[in-house]
C-alpha cells in the first residue's frame, strides 16, 4: 500500500512544512511503499539510506540529442556511485532475506524522463560493470508501471540553468516515478533544476529529497 506524504512528511524531513504544504505535496507525490522502512532496524538499508534523498550533480547546461536529451556528467556519477556501492546494496538485501528470497534483478532500478540518457546509462553500464547490466533496470517511468524495486534513482538531466519542465507538467508521471520504490527513493541531478512555484511539483520534490545520499555507504554497518 501506498503511504500519503501527509501523514509521515514532518517525521522523515529535515524542513519545515505547514499543513497546507503538505495538503499540497499528497496531491502530487506518495513517499517510497514501505513508508518509513529505512528507519526500521529490520530494512537491509537501515541507517544508509534515506526513504527519499538526492545526491547533487552540478550541472549548468544539458546537452540536446535530436528532440532527446542528455547529460554526460550525471551518467558518470551514476556510474561512480553504483561502482562504490552496489555490491554492498547488493550484499546488504543477500543477508536480510536470505539467498533463497533475493532477487537481484528486484533491487535497483534506474528512471529517466529522456531515451538519450537511458541509452547512455546502459552504455556505460555495460562498460564500467558488465555483470551489472542485467540485475539494474534503466528505462524511462512508463517501463516500471505495474513493477517495483528496493532502491529506485531518478536522473533529472536537466541542468541549473534550464529548469525542470518535465515534471512540473508530468505530475502523475512522477507519481508513478516515485511510488516505484519499496525502500528508498533518490534524485541524481542538479539540485538547481528543481524550480517552479511554491506549490510546483518540482520545487515540492525538491524539498522532500532534501536528505543526501552522496559518496561511499559506510560498509562497517552491517
Amino acid at each position: 500500500m501506498i503511504i500519503s506524504l501527509k501523514t509521515i512528511a514532518a517525521e522523515f524531513t529535515d524542513v519545515s512544512m505547514d499543513e497546507e504544504d503538505i495538503d499540497e505535496m499528497t496531491s502530487v507525490f506518495f513517499l517510497p511503499l514501505r513508508g518509513n522502512a529505512t528507519d526500521d532496524e529490520t530494512c537491509a538499508l537501515h541507517g544508509m539510506l534515506p526513504p527519499m534523498g538526492h545526491h547533487h550533480v552540478e550541472m549548468r547546461i544539458s546537452r540536446r540529442a535530436g528532440t532527446s536529451r542528455q547529460n554526460e556528467k550525471e551518467a558518470n556519477e551514476i556510474i561512480a556511485w553504483l561502482q562504490a556501492n552496489y555490491p554492498f546494496l547488493k550484499q546488504r538485501y543477500l543477508e536480510a532475506n536470505g539467498a533463497e528470497n533475493f532477487n537481484a534483478e528486484g533491487m535497483l532500478g534506474i528512471i529517466t524522463p529522456f531515451k538519450s540518457q537511458k541509452k547512455l546509462i546502459e552504455k556505460k553500464l555495460k562498460t564500467a560493470r558488465p555483470a551489472y547490466k542485467h540485475e539494474i533496470s534503466v528505462g524511462m517511468v512508463h517501463t516500471f508501471q505495474g513493477a517495483e524495486r528496493n532502491i529506485i534513482i531518478f536522473l533529472s538531466v536537466y541542468g541549473s540553468g534550464e529548469g525542470c519542465f518535465f515534471i512540473n507538467n508530468n505530475e502523475s508521471l512522477m507519481n508513478v516515478a516515485v511510488s516505484r520504490a519499496k525502500d528508498s527513493f533518490l534524485v541524481f541531478g542538479d539540485r538547481g533544476c528543481l524550480t517552479g512555484g511554491a506549490k510546483s511539483a518540482a520545487t515540492l520534490l525538491k524539498k522532500f529529497t532534501n536528505a543526501e545520499a552522496s559518496g561511499i555507504l559506510d560498509s562497517s554497518l552491517t
